[in-house]
């Protein structure tokens, strides 16, 4: 048994062995890509995991000839971990297709350093490659491009890359802004702008072809309508004088072959070569020209170790329409500065021609050259660009804002754009469209790497301002409270006085308008206070009474006390005076009402018993506690003309008066009726006890 269970073990471990190694070999088989590979179903790239993949499946030997890949998402790998897809051996066959979508991040790293390592018969279009920072050293042949390393006969096409690279070098090396060597295929519709800097030591023998777009171009290849802008700069040490060494250095391409071409390019790329004691082929084109180069201009201006358009000339080279800037010590009287190169019996000639500006510079390249060249302020520093390799922002925005740029601008392929948003007062971004999608609500962001024309639209709305709305006592105003309306929109408030009351005055903002009944708020465009004030119909009055007349006199009751001074009614009018107690001292005269109108005043009345005679007959009747004998004090009866409020007193005396009136209390038929039921559910509990005991 225990023999079978090893001899399981071992076989168990052969097969994960061997499913590993098969995994290593055919890593196609362990990961799908999505799609079919063809162009209308092509693979999937999404994530960078996929594009590692890619990269694994590459290596491992799988060329995907003609295969189609499609990006569809911007993707970033991680700096200084990138392994390029492809190599000598084993370049990569397909189709890739950007989707004008970017990848950041790759480093240059190995022999064949890049996206892609190597390309053979392969197609790489509408991409955006951004190298990350590159510190790299080399010390046998290598072959660094952001694009490609080593790229044959391939086309790259609409692609714009963009980075720094540092780099040490003592072997020989081929270095590109887009490829580092091309043999055949073509380079069209693309922007370089990466900046290379190269650091040389020339202690073994060493070659270097550099250039903003390719180092070396051999065979067939050909660079057509592109564009150089990264500066191309080189050290050179000369550490033993008996190596030798080889140094091509171009804005364009450091050395061009005698079958290659350059054509319908510009280079504002500057070259700078900083050596001791060292010789190279540095030109603001070319380094080392053996082909062609025609409809062409350049901006750098030479330096002290590069020339104009080339470094070296070979015999069968052909140079035609190429424009450059001339050094202003050699400029003719009329002061004008543009260069022309010619051809002419198989010797190149440079002219002097129309001053460097970009306007005559347009229309010499739209009369000599094959390309569609334009100019604009946001492109180039003004100067001309192939068409091709432009696109355009359109912006709009709705009313109640401005945005800039205003309408269509154009940019250089893979540039920037800044698009400012600015809301009108009291009105805020509301929707942000870019190319159709819904974007943040920035009022001011970047567009950058633009590979295709891009739309931007916005809208505004209005804001909420708030009408603050309150009203006084006596009325009422609707809507009331915080009141939010949009801006420019109008709003009416309704003032509404109690009844017999009346609108005093309107505040609004502070300020004292004419009252009525309504007050509108047009095209409101900031907060707003409106306040409300009532007073009655007949100031000074109170609201007691309701006709107006004299309220009860003022009787005065057993105890011979002063009777009650009548209330006043809603006229105004004063109340009657109180009679005299026990002292017959007349009753105070109450004031007089809002009409100045005096009281009526009621004569006294008396009582059935004197009050200055004690008759000892009726003493069982009359409390002693109840006669008043102490004088009304002068000061417990109101001034003529200073306004009393005795309702709530007077009312209740009244009441009490009311009561001592009345000869029975009206609690007496409760308790009778009471009493009655009492009486009868008595005598029938009796009754049934009594039946109960005689059953």
């Amino acid at each position: 048994m225990r023999r079978f269970l090893k001899f399981t073990a071992l076989i168990s471990v052969l097969c994960a062995l061997f499913i590993a190694q098969v995994s290593a070999a055919t890593p196609n088989l362990l990961y799908n890509f999505g799609g079919k590979g063809t162009q209308s179903d092509p693979f999937i790239i999404d994530s960078a995991e996929d594009l590692e993949q890619l990269a694994a499946n590459v290596n491992s030997g799988i060329h995907y000839s003609g295969a189609t890949f499609k990006l569809m998402t911007d993707i970033s790998v991680s700096t200084g971990r990138w392994e390029a897809i492809g190599t000598s051996s084993k370049p990569f066959s397909g189709k890739f297709d950007g989707n004008n979508h970017k990848i950041t991040g790759i480093s240059i790293i190995g022999s064949y350093a890049g996206l892609f390592g190597s390309l053979k018969n392969a197609t790489v279009s509408n991409l955006y490659v951004s190298v990350g920072s590159v510190s790299a050293t080399f010390k046998s042949e290598s072959y660094s491009g952001a694009v490609a390393g080593m790229a044959e006969n391939s086309t790259i096409t609409n692609c714009y890359v963009s980075g720094t690279g540092a780099m040490t070098i003592s072997g020989t090396a081929y270095i590109g802004g887009i490829v580092g060597k091309m043999n055949g295929g073509q380079i069209t519709n693309c922007i370089s702008s990466p900046s290379i800097n190269m650091s040389i030591g020339l202690s073994n023998a060493a070659s270097l072809y550099a250039g903003s777009i390719v180092g070396q171009m051999t065979g067939s290849a050909t660079v057509n309508a592109c564009g150089a802008e990264g500066n191309v700069s080189v050290t050179a040490i000369r550490n033993n004088p008996e190596a030798q060494y080889n140094l091509n250095i171009g804005g364009v391409a450091g050395s061009v072959g005698a079958n290659a071409k350059i054509k319908d390019t510009f280079s504002t790329a500057t070259v700078t070569i900083t050596a001791q004691e060292v010789k190279a082929n540095a030109g603001t084109i070319a380094g080392d020209l053996q082909g062609a180069v025609s409809g062409c201009y350049t901006t750098a201006m030479p330096s002290t170790m590069s020339q104009p358009v080339y470094g070296v000339l070979g015999s069968s080279a052909s140079v035609s329409n190429v424009y450059y800037r001339r050094l202003l010590a050699s400029a003719n009287i009329n002061g004008k500065n543009c260069g022309t190169f010619t051809s002419a019996g198989g010797n190149v000639t440079p002219d002097k021609g129309a001053s460097f500006t970009a306007a005559p510079l347009l229309t010499l390249l739209n009369k000599n050259t094959s390309a569609n060249w334009v100019t604009s302020s946001n492109v180039n520093s003004g100067y001309p660009v192939q068409k091709a390799n432009t696109v355009t922002l359109t912006a709009s925005c709705g009313k109640n804002g401005t945005i800039s740029p205003n309408g269509t601008a154009t940019y250089l392929k893979g540039g920037t754009a800044i698009v400012r948003i600015t809301p009108n007062e009291n009105y805020s971004l509301s929707s942000v469209k870019l190319n159709g999608a819904n974007a943040e609500l920035n009022t001011t962001f970047t567009i950058s790497g633009m590979m295709s024309n891009q739309t931007v639209q916005a809208d505004f709305s209005a804001k909420d301002l708030v009408i603050t709305a309150s009203a006084g006592i006596y009325g009422s105003i609707s809507p009331a409270g915080d009141v939010k309306v949009k801006a420019g929109e109008s709003v009416t408030f309704k003032i509404t006085a109690d009844k017999g009351c009346h609108i005093k005055e309107l505040v609004v903002d502070g300020k004292t308008v004419a009252a009525a009944s309504t007050y509108t708020f047009r095209n409101v465009d900031d907060t707003h206070y409106i306040t409300a004030y009532f007073e009655e119909d007949y100031p000074g009055s109170s609201l007691g009474g309701n006709s107006g007349s004299s309220g009860n006199s003022g009787s005065s009751g057993n105890s011979g006390s002063s009777g009650n001074s009548g209330n006043s009614g809603n006229s105004g009018n004063s109340g009657n005076s109180g009679n005299t107690g026990n002292n017959n001292r007349p009753g105070n005269n109450t004031n007089p009402g809002g009409n100045n109108n005096p009281g009526t005043v009621i004569p006294p009345v008396t009582d059935s018993f004197d009050t200055d005679v004690f008759d000892p007959a009726v003493s069982d009747t009359i409390s002693p506690d109840t006669i008043v004998t102490e004088d009304i004090e002068t000061s417990d009866v109101p001034e003529t003309g200073v306004e009393t409020d005795k309702k709530a007193d007077t009312s209740a005396d009244t009441d009490k008066s009311d009561d001592d009136e009345k000869p029975f209390n009206k609690n007496i038929i409760v308790y009778i009726v009471g009493g009655v039921i009492i009486a009868a559910a008595a005598v029938a509990i009796v009754f049934f006890i009594r039946k109960i005991l005689k059953g």
